[in-house]
């Protein structure tokens, strides 16, 4: 996987990317082939094991090996270039201006703080702290609706470790991810504020140079609202099942990661970069309505001789006015158009909204099945 100059330095003190980059050479697809493979055979072992019927837990099982382990390592490979990126190309088309915030000394100091954050060791140390506990909580505590416990003890042990064996790097990669992603996008939507950005408005992306921007929201967006969908599944399985959706982890989780991330993506590469634009936008009009203010400010002496000059300024202020129109309608204030935007935003709240529904209408169901009940002789 070839990665370039800021992504390296946002994986620096990453030992388990560089091992598996570095040292074995794995492509990403190959590590979250092998995870999945490695996860489904154990839990289907497990299963098996408990004597469990395989049909109730197929569903659950599928998600986990199949979806969310392998999106958890992909995005681990993916997330630190997709941060990189807006830096990465604007700087080489030349597009970072000087600063605007006065808390922001340079763009170079500002790049230095990101990596520092990105890239700290209290990320890491959090992941170890987080897998040290995870064993804990696994091996000498007892887990609600553990298929495990229904083994005997001389194997039980064993089919806890080796799920912990490859859920450890699981919860490595997944805690550093989602540390990088909040960091980023919080310097994502900072460096947007506190930069003048030079914008294109006849660029073929239709976004004045900003198109990328609307491309990694879309992505980034779809990538949250699947979680979001993974977690309301989850919960309308559960409430299906008669069980309490909140006592599984891996729904709060999944719930949180979708909550938390969705508004911050679309502040950090939508909101943050139409404030960009518009202030281009402004820069490039502010000229022609100065000019067109001094224009119309100037007095002409009442007379017939002076029939010339007031048309001349007349026409003056329409050929200002036309120009003005012309840019203001030339330049995008959005790295997406308004229908794709709203198409967007629409998607990434139905997880939300459908979770929310569950609910009711496992109420809803249970109420009238309670009165069907009553209704019998």
């Amino acid at each position: 996987m070839k990665i370039n100059t800021l992504t390296r330095q946002f994986l620096r003190n990453d030992l388990l990317f560089r091992l598996l980059n570095d040292r074995l050479h794995l492509e990403p697809n190959s590590v979250a082939l092998g995870f999945a493979i490695y996860t489904c055979i154990a839990l289907w072992t497990e299963l098996s094991l408990a004597r469990l019927p395989l049909s109730q837990s197929f569903f659950l099982v599928s998600l986990q090996a199949f979806v969310i382990f392998p999106l958890a390592v992909l995005l681990y490979f993916a997330v630190p270039d997709f941060l990189a990126k807006p830096f990465t190309v604007l700087a080489e088309s030349d597009s970072i201006g000087e600063t605007i915030d006065p808390s922001v000394e340079s763009y170079n100091s500002f790049r230095e703080k990101m990596i520092s954050s990105i890239n700290s060791l209290l990320w890491i140390a959090l992941a170890l702290l987080m897998i040290a506990y995870y064993w804990y909580y696994r091996l000498f505590t007892p887990v609600p609706e553990d298929p495990s416990q229904l083994l005997p003890e001389e194997i039980r042990v064993w089919i806890r470790l080796v799920l912990l064996l490859g859920y450890s790097p699981l919860l490595y990669m997944g805690v550093l991810t989602l540390g990088r992603i909040l960091v980023g996008l919080v310097y994502i939507g900072r460096f947007f504020q506190s930069f003048k950005i030079k914008v294109n408005p006849l660029s073929p992306d239709g976004a004045g140079g900003f198109g990328f921007v609307g491309q990694m929201l879309i992505t980034s967006a779809l990538i949250a609202t699947a979680f979001g969908a993974a977690a309301a599944g989850l919960v309308y399985v559960n409430l299906v099942a008669g069980k309490n959706p909140l006592g599984r982890v891996e729904i709060i989780i999944l719930g949180l990661i979708y909550l938390i991330l969705t508004p911050l993506l679309f502040y950090s590469l939508m909101w943050s970069p139409h404030g960009a634009l518009l202030r281009a936008r402004e820069e490039a009009l502010k000229p022609l309505a100065d000019e067109y203010q001094r224009i119309s400010m100037q007095s002409i002496t009442a007379g017939k001789r002076n029939i010339v000059a007031i048309k001349s300024k007349t026409d003056h202020l329409v050929e200002i006015k036309k120009q003005y129109e012309l840019i203001r309608d030339l330049f995008p204030i959005w790295t997406l158009d308004t229908r794709s935007l709203r198409n967007l935003v629409a998607t990434s709240i139905l997880p939300a909204i459908s979770t929310l529904f569950s609910g009711f209408i496992s109420g809803l169901w249970n109420t009238i099945s309670q009165a069907l009940k009553l209704g019998k002789p």
